[in-house]
């Protein structure tokens, strides 16, 4: 719930942190930008819910006015909210408190899942393939059909876990390729990199 919001400080895991964020709302992703900026986003009340970190307390900050869960947030040179097939941008909170929501139009069927290949660029997925968006304002051009439903990674390395559990990679031109190994079913695997080398993590099969 909103209530029990704990950082760590490189040592241990400090008590709650401050809050006005009701209890009642629950969250499922938070992205942190500054130790005085960070995110998280859920739902409240049966609505999107987002809410923001000053570097003082937690507070719920205006989310786009729609019914639903919002399950993922990422922060790059903006900050890219997706809930319900859908993906909105906000440049960050106004001075008055404010926060203004863009929706980003992804393709049907892509809108499962995202995360930055760069601070400018988004890569998001789901039932119908693989799309990017490359530099604020640009448009989605597809790199792939395959379903993804899962999408993870960092030092230019990016991984998903398609329709069958399959963990498949893509290359820095934008080819995904797909591997032999297969997921065990029901573990919701979550893909990662590390140096070179790409991991999977999950429960053990």
């Amino acid at each position: 719930g909103g209530g029990n919001v704990q950082r760590y400080d490189g040592g241990a895991l400090s008590t709650p942190m401050p809050t006005t964020v009701p209890s009642a709302a629950e969250f499922f992703d938070l992205a942190v930008v500054s130790p005085a900026a960070a995110w998280m986003v859920g739902r409240h009340a049966s609505m999107f819910a987002v809410a923001y970190w000053n570097g003082i307390n937690w507070s719920l900050v205006p989310a786009p006015a729609v019914a639903g869960t919002l399950t993922k947030v990422v922060a790059g040179a903006r900050v890219w909210v997706q809930g319900n097939g859908r993906i909105y941008e906000t440049a960050g909170m106004q001075p008055d408190g404010g926060v203004a929501w863009q929706d980003l139009n992804v393709p049907a069927g892509m809108g499962n899942t995202l995360m930055a290949l760069t601070p400018t660029t988004l890569l998001s997925a789901g039932s119908s393939g693989v799309s990017r968006r490359d530099g604020l304002g640009g448009c989605w051009v597809r790199e792939s059909n395959t379903s993804i439903y899962v999408l993870g990674g960092g030092h230019g390395l990016v991984i998903g876990i398609d329709g069958s559990n399959r963990p498949i990679s893509r290359s820095p031109t934008g080819t995904w390729s797909i591997s032999s190994v297969t997921v065990p079913n029901g573990s919701y695997p979550l893909p990662f990199a590390l140096g070179t080398s790409s991991w999977v993590l999950g429960p053990e099969g």
